[in-house]
């Protein structure tokens, strides 16, 4: 049991310390440290929209839309809150050390390309609303975008922690008190 609660508590501290890590360092970047993620989701976006972007002093710029994809679109909380619940839902403790540090990496990298996939939805999302704004104006008003970036990322979330947690589930096939996590 010993040997549990101090596996079960390194990994805590890695990953808080870890998070802490990345949401300083999120807070330090400009748009254009943030490239890891604005590159790959502007290129699924001008794939999506059929149409090219130009790479500004701001961030990523589709004229045709008007619209700059800067540090604000990264994602940056998001992918700090995702590794958090991905990596608090790994259960660390039932692998070896060295198949629990490439567990540990990846969930980073699992985070990531769900970060650029969120990413690049909401934006599209945003970008289809101002197509339609001359119809219904309140679509592009500051609270119902907020609004739509909170639905998203829950729902991306919650979705991800369940099949997160099902898939650990159907790997171990054993119940014990320790494999048990708090569901939703």
């Amino acid at each position: 049991m010993s040997k549990l609660v101090n596996k079960t508590a390194f990994w805590f501290v890695a990953t808080i310390a870890t998070a802490f890590c990345l949401k300083y360092l999120h807070a330090l970047s400009e748009t254009h440290d943030l490239l890891i993620i604005l590159s790959p989701a502007n290129q699924l976006l001008e794939w999506f929209l059929h149409t090219k972007s130009k790479l500004v002093e701001a961030g990523f710029y589709f004229p045709k839309y008007d619209l700059v994809i800067n540090k604000a679109f990264t994602g940056g909380n998001f992918f700090v809150l995702a590794f958090c619940v991905f990596s608090f839902t790994t259960p660390y403790h039932q692998f070896k050390p060295t198949h629990a540090s490439l567990m540990f990496a990846g969930v980073i990298a699992f985070t990531y390309l769900l970060t650029v996939f969120v990413t690049t939805i909401r934006t599209f999302s945003i970008i289809v609303l101002l197509r339609i704004d001359s119809f219904l104006p309140w679509l592009t008003s500051s609270w119902f975008l907020e609004s739509m970036k909170l639905i998203i990322y829950i729902s991306v979330l919650y979705l991800m922690y369940r099949l997160l947690k099902a898939g650990f589930a159907l790997r171990s096939r054993k119940f014990s008190y320790t494999d048990h996590y708090p569901t939703f």
